[in-house]
């Protein structure tokens, strides 16, 4: 059903196929965000193992919140991929974590247009995914697509779910702590504009119990690495840290990471460090 110009589905359409495994209606941006509540509903009782609805949404307009009526009927199927990129998703709602079906390994929500939100420290409810990608694949291309439906009747254009800034959140719970999934390997937050140690300001950091060993953080704005960031990352042996304008990074930064076995440094701005004589330091942590 890719790109098959959908203008909508309706709850039951898929009611009757209890043996479907895959289900793929990516790029019909007629449908909305909101047509996931009806598919998923028929998808409860099936042995759906991937569902990829990507680019249900033009690629210009009005961010959205994804909610939990939009998936809640996933929660005891044994879904195993999800992936919903490119839906301009810029936060999810509080809680949704949880009705994320146990089974889920890979959840792609790639080329959305997050910012903070709580869901960030939700991912204990990830208990058993293995990889998650949240980059974005390049710089915004809008479509423009013509044919886009900005009217339909089938977006929530007029609902709001409240939310706390990032502000907010450190103002009201100092020194919180990131919940990585305790069995996530792989996470790619390339090209998110995350900036460090901005973000991380306010005390935050990354819980020990993870099990990350590959972290793909190429293209964000990492000026300056302070020694907390990795603090925890123990089973870390793949970090790409390029492309990320890093003017200096603390001696003690990879302290923690005696796993790693590739760091990729390469197109940022740490001439001025690496002819200083004392940043040997900086990487003596790592075998010869």
């Amino acid at each position: 059903m890719f790109n098959c110009h959908l203008k909508y589905i309706e709850k039951g359409a898929f009611a009757t196929l209890t043996e479907l495994v895959y289900l793929d209606i990516t790029k019909n941006t007629d449908l909305s965000l909101s047509v996931l509540s009806n598919i998923t509903y028929d998808l409860r009782n099936s042995k759906i193992k991937t569902l990829v609805a990507n680019k249900l949404q033009c690629s210009n307009g009005l961010s959205l919140i994804l909610k939990i009526k939009h998936i809640i009927n996933l929660q005891n199927t044994t879904l195993k991929e999800l992936s919903l990129a490119g839906n301009r998703i810029a936060l999810i709602e509080h809680k949704l974590m949880t009705y994320l079906p146990k089974s889920l390994k890979y959840l792609n929500v790639e080329d959305n247009a997050f910012i903070f939100g709580v869901y960030l420290y939700e991912g204990d409810f990830l208990s058993n995914i293995e990889r998650l990608d949240i980059g974005h694949a390049g710089y915004y291309r809008p479509d423009y697509e013509i044919s886009c439906n900005y009217n339909s009747d089938n977006c929530d254009q007029n609902e709001e779910t409240p939310h706390k800034t990032q502000s907010e959140v450190a103002t009201n719970s100092p020194n919180q702590t990131y919940q990585l999934p305790p069995k996530l390997k792989y996470l790619n937050i390339a090209n998110q504009r995350i900036s460090l140690p901005t973000d991380l300001n306010h005390g935050v950091r990354i819980r020990s119990r993870n099990s990350l060993t590959h972290l793909y953080a190429s293209g964000n704005i990492f000026d300056y690495i302070p020694s907390f960031v990795f603090s925890g990352l123990q089973h870390l042996q793949h970090a790409d840290l390029s492309n990320a304008f890093c003017l200096n990074i603390t001696k003690e930064a990879f302290r923690d990471l005696n796993m790693l076995s590739l760091l990729n440094l390469s197109r940022n701005l740490l001439g001025g460090i690496l002819k200083n004589q004392a940043s040997s330091d900086l990487f003596k942590v790592f075998p010869n």
